[in-house]
């Protein structure tokens, strides 16, 4: 129960905040397999001097649904993490953990977006 309260409130965060971010974002397709369209906002996206790199993701489900996630990555380590915004800072999800890029063709492109085509003088860098 209190995780899927956590969950709905993590929800209405998002649908408090993306009206906003949907109107300046740039989403660009990193991954289509017919089944879902993923997108990174190419907008979004912040590079960190540890070699991380945060971004918005949109999944479009077939079928109309629509997930909008705010992930970093660890383009050294190659591990992946999504992120609540809590108070106005990103954190790790509860209960969530850092996990190594699966190599499959979505993780192999989710990493290639976030990490490879991703120059760090091209992106935004941390507001201090």
């Amino acid at each position: 129960m209190k995780k899927q309260l956590l969950i709905l409130a993590a929800l209405l965060l998002l649908a408090a905040v993306l009206p906003f971010h949907a109107a300046a974002a740039e989403w660009e397709v990193f991954f289509d397999d017919g089944a879902a369209k993923n997108y990174i906002d190419v907008s979004s996206v912040i590079v960190f001097p540890e070699h991380k790199v945060r971004a918005w993701q949109k999944t479009e489900i077939k079928g109309g649904r629509e997930v909008l996630s705010y992930v970093e990555m660890d383009c050294a380590g190659k591990m992946v993490a999504v992120l609540q915004v809590d108070s106005g800072k990103p954190v790790l999800n509860k209960g969530e953990a850092w996990k190594y890029v699966e190599p499959t063709e979505f993780g192999t492109a989710r990493y290639d977006a976030w990490c490879t085509k991703r120059p760090p003088a091209a992106a935004q860098q941390p507001r201090k």
